[in-house]
């Protein structure tokens, strides 16, 4: 039999095609970089050929209905409001919201900004049932037409139509949501760009295996623990959750620079300076590793005449004419009374100028949900019309790790409140910034005995452009937005 036209062999002797590969199919290489041929036969269509190995990959029902939702053509047109756009504030505008299907949208977006976007945040739906994620697709396929364009049976077309055509909140469901997306989304994405998501626990397993097959295992940057509530809930029936996840994933994690964040007065403070050296500030660190070396294992006579060494099983982590180099120029510490164990003493003017993110966020270091809340209400005449919106402080956490230059621009395809485009202006308040956001949001109704809808706000897109107008107003913001909406191809 004919060897596999992408068997890994041919591929990974050819750096030029391997790097073609990884560009445009992240999903096929495992995070150590290895080309996985059977994952590549999967996209292009089986063609006869049998497969040497199998290999781990995400299956559910819908991925094959997912895959050609990815690469249908958009089904609809993008309609401006004119009124809205006329206007002085708006006409010259670069940022966009849009009303309509998100993932038509995305479609629209793929062939003016390919790979143009710096950064995306998405909050998408949590599917948790209830009042959560349904999925209720409009698209009308017969189930003979599905198994054909799709290339599967007409029980398994049969199944997928039953949950594209009711609600339905099941796993499968929500993968056959998120699938296409996330898969166009992707292609807006510069080389150096990352996308932040945010996911609670019913579906952060189901959406790390989702990315990793969309973005590539090794474009994997960190799964963030975000504390979004600090109040114990008496209520719950085992454990009071407080947290959600966000998952960060790169374009190419070779082209990626995220920043580090702005030292904090905290970890400053941790700085003393005990022997008032001329060089400032400092703090000690242990000069021992669990790495054992023999060279690095010898005796040492602190200033009080005791002789010291490492723990059982640890060594020092430098050798001893490196460390006599050290105690000449004052960077060792023995401690006040010259007999503890020795330290090296790092000092703040050397450190350097940022702080490496941890993947748990405080809520005292970011915002809340309460906080959230808040700063909504707080554009509202305290009115609560929506409920979860990120905080500021979240975001401008995510901007500030992306790396963003003053003109970037940053894409919120399931905008909700509007919480990333009042974000991006306040970013550009502060440093005079011409970030540009584009914010896409369905027109879901609202409920007719909510708040929102008593004051007149029939959807959550009326509330997403409403929140983007009063945050410009009290930021003195004179970028201005125009706005869009899909239509059907014929009306």
């Amino acid at each position: 039999m004919p060897k596999s036209l992408y068997d890994n062999s041919d591929i990974t002797q050819n750096s030029k095609q391997l790097d073609v590969l990884k560009k445009n199919f992240p999903n096929c290489f495992d995070k150590n970089g290895n080309f996985i041929s059977h994952k590549m036969e999967e996209i292009v269509g089986n063609v006869g050929l049998e497969l040497s190995k199998e290999s781990y990959a995400l299956n559910w029902l819908g991925k094959s209905y997912a895959r050609l939702l990815a690469n249908e053509n958009p089904r609809t047109l993008l309609k401006e409001d004119k009124e809205h756009n006329a206007k002085e504030a708006h006409k010259n505008s670069q940022n966009l919201l849009i009303k309509g299907d998100n993932l038509e949208v995305l479609k629209h977006l793929s062939n003016a900004y390919s790979e143009s976007i710096k950064m995306i945040y998405i909050d998408p739906p949590y599917n948790t049932g209830g009042d959560g994620f349904v999925y209720n697709d409009d698209r009308k396929f017969s189930k003979e037409e599905l198994s054909k364009l799709a290339g599967i049976d007409l029980d398994e077309a049969k199944r997928i139509l039953e949950f594209t055509s009711s609600k339905s909140n099941s796993h499968s469901a929500w993968l056959t949501f998120m699938y296409p997306r996330l898969y166009v989304a992707r292609e807006l994405l510069r080389e150096d760009g990352v996308i932040f998501i945010s996911i609670d626990d019913n579906e952060v397993a189901q959406l790390k295996l989702l990315c990793d097959e969309v973005f590539g295992e090794e474009n994997f940057v960190a799964n963030v623990v975000w504390e979004r509530a600090f109040s114990p809930k008496n209520d719950a029936k085992f454990f009071s959750e407080s947290h959600d996840y966000i998952l960060v994933y790169a374009k190419s994690i070779t082209e990626l620079k995220l920043d580090k964040l702005d030292r904090t007065e905290e970890a400053n403070n941790r700085y003393k300076n005990y022997d008032n050296d001329s060089r400032g500030l400092w703090i000690s660190d242990n000069l021992t590793v669990k790495t054992y070396s023999e060279k690095y294992d010898y005796s040492i006579t602190v200033p009080s005449g005791r002789m010291v060494n490492p723990a059982e099983g640890r060594c020092w982590s430098i050798n001893k004419d490196k460390f006599q180099a050290l105690v000449e120029d004052n960077r060792i510490w023995f401690g006040k009374e010259g007999d503890n164990v020795p330290r090296l003493k790092r000092f703040l003017s050397e450190v350097q100028q940022g702080m490496v993110p941890m993947t748990l966020w405080k809520h005292k270091d970011v915002g809340h949900n309460q906080e959230g809340r808040q700063e909504l209400k707080a554009l509202f005449n305290d009115k609560g019309y929506f409920d979860g919106p990120k905080p500021l402080r979240l975001m401008k956490q995510i901007f500030k790790l992306s790396s963003l230059n003053k003109d970037d621009l940053i894409l919120d395809f399931f905008a909700g409140s509007g919480t990333t485009a009042h974000a991006v202006m306040a970013l550009n308040a502060e440093d005079g910034g011409n970030r540009k956001f584009i914010t896409v949001q369905i027109p879901e109704k609202t409920d007719e005995k909510s708040e929102a809808y008593k004051a007149g706000y029939n959807s959550i897109f009326d509330i997403t452009k409403a929140r983007i107008e009063k945050a410009s107003e009290q930021l003195g913001d004179t970028s201005g937005f125009k706005i869009y909406e899909t239509t059907a191809m014929f009306e």
